[in-house]
């Protein structure tokens, strides 16, 4: 698939409109993907709170060098009993005025993987990701270099940022 990062697109979840990756070139773009939080035993609605904003505060600190693309996807692995009220953790997903963009949930694995994860997938060439930890992907402004990571404690997450915005002072 000869298919440009660039000619992607997805749905944000806040406003229901596609948003085209186009809009993404010449920026470090980083992917993340979450655990869609609608279980009792992921975290709760303040530590998915506090991890978005810390994401939020290192995008605003990098504005014109730095896109942040959070999926939420639904993990196969987790029950999600229908008649849980997952409302105040959804609200923290879909918080319209960020600095990053949330979109849709998405499938990151399988027949219906979504065409974003199908993209990176076969670009870092990995057929599944995790689904029990949190991997992200940094895609450079040219489009072209693609960096997968697996974990996301926010230490290395900031480290591997500051290492690629270095990289993209220097251009």
């Amino acid at each position: 698939n000869d298919r440009s990062f660039y000619e992607l697109s997805a749905v944000e979840a806040a406003t229901g409109e596609t948003f085209h990756f186009s809009r993404l070139e010449d920026y470090v773009t980083v992917v993340i993907n979450m655990s869609k939080m609608c279980s009792s035993y992921l975290p709760k609605r303040e530590q998915i709170e506090d991890f978005l904003s810390q994401i939020e505060a290192i995008r605003t600190l990098n504005q014109y060098a730095l896109e942040v693309l959070v999926f939420p996807f639904i993990n196969p692995k987790m029950m999600y009993p229908p008649d849980q009220d997952c409302s105040m953790i959804e609200e923290a997903m879909m918080k319209t005025g960020r600095s990053i963009r949330i979109m849709r949930p998405v499938k990151i694995n399988g027949e219906k993987t979504h065409r974003v994860y199908k993209w990176l997938k076969e670009k870092v060439d990995v057929k599944d990701l995790e689904e029990d930890v949190g991997t992200f992907f940094v895609v450079d402004p040219d489009g072209k270099q693609l960096d997968y990571h697996v974990g996301i404690s926010m230490n290395y997450f900031m480290d591997v940022l500051r290492h690629k915005l270095r990289a993209y002072d220097e251009l």
